[in-house]
């Protein structure tokens, strides 16, 4: 509509999103989505237009990572521009969970879950979301050929879901993705539904926005505590007396590297008294096997290697290959690997700290 403090306001606007959090990247997808299908100018035209918004992205990214920003190594969290192939990888696994959860259900959370409940059960889920997006494709067809503001929303939708697939599937990820595919469903159940099928697929869309995502919203609206509730039984679960300040809690085998992670993060928040390290062996479900082989180390060896599953790869992804005899010397504490799975996890490690195993400045749980 020509108002020319949009000209400057706009790129302010994603310079403050962008600071904020680099979610704000997304809102990039809906500008190309303008672009490609609103926008009446020349070719030229249009690409001059996104000038400014290029200028804010490329002088964030400089000062993201001149601030030392960013994910490395890690198996879960994929930065696009460090690694361009992880990340190209994990968009077919992530992204139909994404859109099939925006579009209908499941919620995307779950996707982390399907591994462990079923070995087939990723794959059959996948396949549900596929479907999903399909139908609703079908649905979109007639709309997309002859509504410029349908192909917008799609477009918007299907690009703002790419930035968020640089880590796990969550439905907390979709509000951006979220603003394409609310205009979507608008423009689609607006329509006059011709067939059987048709209003079928569409009264099924309205049973799932309309009545049941209200009513789960308020299930939904406890994720967080959900979360809370083991990450408080497993801080608990480790001293908060005085006597435990000083000390080096080393745990055996918690279930996840989550489980472990925040303990001191959340002592430190509520000023109780805190482990002056915390170190744990291996995370994971599988057994462990536990050997002495002296008074100050351990062998540690996990049933099936670390790194077994996703939920363990935080911090390291595969990518990088191990070997043995790969080091890591942490404050009273040198870890060694000293065998290899076949796809290059460790399959176990050593473990030697500076004082005996039985001293009392460790904690074995």
């Amino acid at each position: 509509e020509r108002w020319r403090p949009g000209a400057l306001l706009a790129p302010l606007a994603l310079a403050l999103g962008l600071g904020a959090g680099a979610a704000a990247l997304a809102v990039t997808a809906y500008l190309a989505a303008y672009t490609l299908h609103v926008d009446r100018a020349r070719w030229a035209t249009r690409l001059a237009h996104l000038v400014p918004y290029l200028v804010v992205v490329v002088a964030w990214r400089v000062v993201y990572l001149r601030l030392g920003y960013g994910a490395s190594r890690s198996g879960i969290y994929l930065d696009p521009g460090g690694d361009l192939m992880a990340f190209a990888a994990a968009i077919p696994q992530r992204a139909p969970g994404l859109l099939g959860s925006q579009l209908a259900l499941p919620w995307s959370d779950l996707v982390s879950l399907y591994p462990y409940l079923s070995p087939r059960l990723p794959l059959i889920m996948l396949g549900l979301a596929v479907l999903v997006m399909a139908g609703v494709a079908w649905l979109l067809a007639p709309l997309w050929r002859r509504d410029d503001k349908t192909r917008f929303f799609a477009t918007g939708m299907l690009l703002a879901v790419l930035p968020i697939c640089a880590t796990f599937p969550a439905d907390r990820l979709l509000w951006f993705v979220g603003l394409g595919a609310t205009g979507l469903l608008a423009r689609l159940l607006g329509e006059p539904r011709t067939t059987r099928a048709r209003k079928l697929a569409a009264g099924t869309l309205i049973a799932i926005h309309l009545v049941l995502a209200p009513l789960l919203l308020l299930l939904r609206s406890r994720t967080m505590e959900t979360v809370e509730r083991p990450l408080a039984r497993a801080e608990a679960s480790i001293p908060r007396g005085a006597d435990i300040t000083g000390k080096t809690v080393v745990l055996v085998n918690p279930p996840s590297d989550l489980f472990a992670a925040y303990v001191l993060v959340t002592r430190a928040s509520r000023g109780t008294p805190a482990p002056a390290r915390l170190r744990w062996l291996a995370a994971g479900t599988a057994s462990v096997d536990v050997e002495r082989i002296d008074a100050r180390t351990l062998r540690i060896r996990p049933a099936r290697g670390y790194l077994a599953d996703t939920a363990e790869r935080m911090l390291r992804g595969l990518r990088a290959r191990f070997a043995v005899g790969d080091h890591l010397d942490l404050t009273g504490l040198s870890i060694e690997v000293t065998a290899i799975t076949p796809d290059g996890r460790p399959a176990e490690a050593t473990f030697r700290f500076d004082v005996a195993l039985d001293d009392p400045a460790l904690l074995l749980m």
